[in-house]
């Protein structure tokens, strides 16, 4: 392969999604974008791949005068036309800086057909992912599951919570469940008008699978769906709940929603690869 077959162009956000409509992947939405731009404060577009002048491979990307990331504090998957590989992707990478100037550039990116999670410079990571097909339902989704994970989520049943999926409304609730787990892990808390953005920008696109005993906020999962495509991007649980398995059962509550409303993949995120 020569070098000079390949070439590369930052396309706008329009032509890229109309190239990649029915694409499952939340990088791939106006939403992603949006907030990208507007809260981190740099521009967005799709890197175009091309082989003998042929479309290849498309990839969202967030950059700045110096620094090019697909994408910035997330991770994206490509949409192959034609051909991917490690090497044509280092070749687009050193066009990226020998081209167009960047002097920074960064990969982070997961593949959800054999769940591979690449970062540039390497990673020890996986991304999750939980396929389903039509045909599912709770008999056949249990067997996908440990024995003990199974008990787990009747556990959780029996003890009788009550599960409200629906878009974001209680964000106070949700703030102070999120605000406890991070005080508990001693991480820093981002700011309410953080999540406040967040539930706005996506808007439709962002459900929470919220579990209450009594009015006591027990669990939420907050989630982010495109098609057939959901993305768990949240986790927050009640420590006192842990014993009635509440994460397991908003887990479990969440693909049986899923399937229910046509979603084909669930995207747990990049873990390590022992969480295997």
């Amino acid at each position: 392969m020569e070098e000079s077959n390949i070439k590369i162009n930052i396309i706008s956000i329009e032509e890229g999604i109309k190239l990649s409509k029915n694409f499952p992947s939340l990088s791939y939405t106006r939403e992603f974008f949006k907030f990208r731009e507007d809260k981190y404060n740099l521009k967005s577009g799709f890197l175009a791949v091309y082989k003998n002048d042929n479309l290849i491979f498309l990839l969202p990307a967030d950059y700045s005068k110096d620094a090019f990331y697909c994408v910035y504090k997330d991770y994206t998957e490509p949409f192959v036309l034609g051909e991917f590989s490690r090497d044509i992707l280092n070749k687009a990478i050193d066009k990226l800086k020998t081209e167009l100037g960047f002097k920074k550039v960064e990969f982070n990116l997961a593949f959800l057909k054999n769940n591979i999670f690449f970062l540039s410079g390497g990673s020890e990571l996986s991304v999750f992912i939980l396929k389903i097909n039509e045909e599912e339902d709770r008999d056949s989704l249990f067997k996908k599951f440990k024995k003990t994970t199974r008990n787990e989520i009747r556990k959780s049943e029996k003890y009788g919570f009550d599960l409200r999926i629906e878009n974001v409304k209680n964000i106070d609730k949700i703030y102070e469940l999120y605000a406890s787990n991070m005080k508990r892990h001693g991480t820093p808390l981002r700011p309410k008008s953080y999540f406040e953005e967040l539930f706005k920008y996506y808007g439709d696109k962002c459900k929470t699978i919220e579990a209450y005993s009594k009015n006591e906020l027990a669990g939420v999962n907050i989630v982010f769906i495109k098609d057939n495509y959901l993305r768990l991007q949240y986790n927050y649980s009640n420590i006192k709940y842990w014993p009635y398995c509440i994460n397991n059962l908003l887990y479990y509550k969440m693909i049986e929603w899923g399937g229910e409303n046509g979603i084909r993949y669930f995207d747990f995120g990049p873990s390590s690869n022992k969480e295997i």
